[in-house]
Formats: C-alpha cells, sequence, structure tokens
C-alpha cells in the first residue's frame, strides 16, 4: 500500500490532481509548494491579509514603522504567530517565487544623506525571511534612539527590473525624543523561528 501511495505522490499529474481538490486557504498552509509555470507573480493572499504592511500597495512618500507591525492580527494571537515551527513561515510569498530582492538602507540628516544597497539572489521569498529581514532593520536598538526607522516594501510585479521587490529601510535623524509609534517592538512580535541573515553590503554612496 505504501509503494502505490508513494507512486501517486511521485508523479506530477496525480498530485496536481489530488490538491486542486484543496481549499484554497488548506492549501497555502500546509503545501507551500513553487509554481513556476505561473505567468506574472501573484502575492499569497493568506499572507495579504496576515501581513498587511509587506503588501500594501506603494503611495508616494507613505512608509511604514514599528507601529504597523504592532497593528497586524499577530497582536491578537503572538503565541501563535510566534512558533518556531509556525507554518506562515515557510510559505512563499509571491508565485512563481520571488528569487532576487533589493535591500537599500538610506540615513537622512539635516546635512545630508548616504544609501547603501545589496542583491540578495536565489532566495525563494518565504515570509519567515521577509519578515525577519524587517524586523532585523526596525529593532536595531543602537540606533533606535537616535533615528526614526521606517521601511517600504516595493513589489516590480514582473516588470523589467533587477529585483522581483526592493526593501526601502530609512533612518531619518530625529531632533527629539522617538515618538510613541516608533518604539521599540515587544518581544511578543519576534519569531520563535528567525535566523541570523547574512547580508552583503556594498560601501556608503553619498547623496
Amino acid at each position: 500500500m505504501r509503494k502505490a501511495q508513494d507512486r501517486v505522490i511521485s508523479t506530477p499529474e496525480l498530485l496536481e490532481l489530488i490538491l486542486s481538490y484543496l481549499p484554497m486557504r488548506h492549501l497555502l498552509l500546509t503545501a507551500p509548494l513553487p509554481d513556476p509555470t505561473a505567468a506574472d507573480p501573484v502575492q499569497n493572499p493568506l499572507l495579504v491579509e496576515l501581513f498587511p504592511p509587506f503588501f500594501a500597495p506603494e503611495v508616494e512618500g507613505h512608509t511604514h514603522d514599528s507601529a504597523s507591525i504592532r497593528s497586524m492580527p499577530w497582536s491578537k494571537a503572538p503565541a501563535a504567530y510566534r512558533r518556531k515551527e509556525a507554518s506562515w513561515r515557510r510559505m512563499l510569498v509571491t508565485q512563481p517565487p520571488a528569487k532576487t530582492m533589493i535591500i537599500a538602507e538610506t540615513h537622512c540628516r539635516l546635512c545630508g544623506g548616504s544609501e547603501r544597497r545589496a542583491v540578495l539572489k536565489d532566495i525563494f521569498l518565504t515570509m519567515g525571511v521577509l519578515y525577519d529581514l524587517v524586523v532585523s532593520f526596525i529593532c536595531q536598538s543602537q540606533i533606535a534612539s537616535s533615528f526614526a526607522i521606517s521601511f517600504a516594501i516595493r513589489w516590480h510585479n514582473g516588470l523589467a527590473f533587477e529585483a522581483d521587490l526592493t526593501l526601502a529601510v530609512t533612518y531619518m535623524k530625529q531632533c527629539k525624543a522617538p515618538l510613541a509609534g516608533r518604539k521599540a517592538l515587544h518581544k511578543k512580535f519576534y519569531s520563535a523561528g528567525a535566523n541570523p541573515i547574512e547580508i552583503d553590503f556594498g560601501g556608503w554612496v553619498t547623496l
């Protein structure tokens, strides 16, 4: 019996037929399989619902900060989200999978600004990786007292661009104490499954 099951699962056509009978929500939770045949990138609808700041349409000049993270559905069930084995961590953010991401850091001061960039390639981007990256940037305590930290994610949606998406992180020099909305994230918003991600940045360039 086991051999018969293995033959069915190892046959792509039969596996696809079986999966087609599953509800979309169940499929997204249990079988986050890449689909390289998809045409234009489509965002994972369940992740769009659960992590709105990460998928919000870009509006000129609008960014997100720690207050945006605290406003997510996560705040209503932190224990479920924080679990190391939480299913959202392994979900692909788009189909076909996003493979290339630009990370751009910008420091803004009264006397000018500077920027540096990195490119992550061949990543098959999951929500766990994207969330860990954003949290690691906006929770940098060593600069949070002097800078207001915000982020924006730009989805390039199959357009002719060098990457599938850009994570833009901005550090704005503050002249007074941080605003209440920019206070540090509580530990309940840290994922127990978070893993350090090495980023090979280029040098800082004056703007």
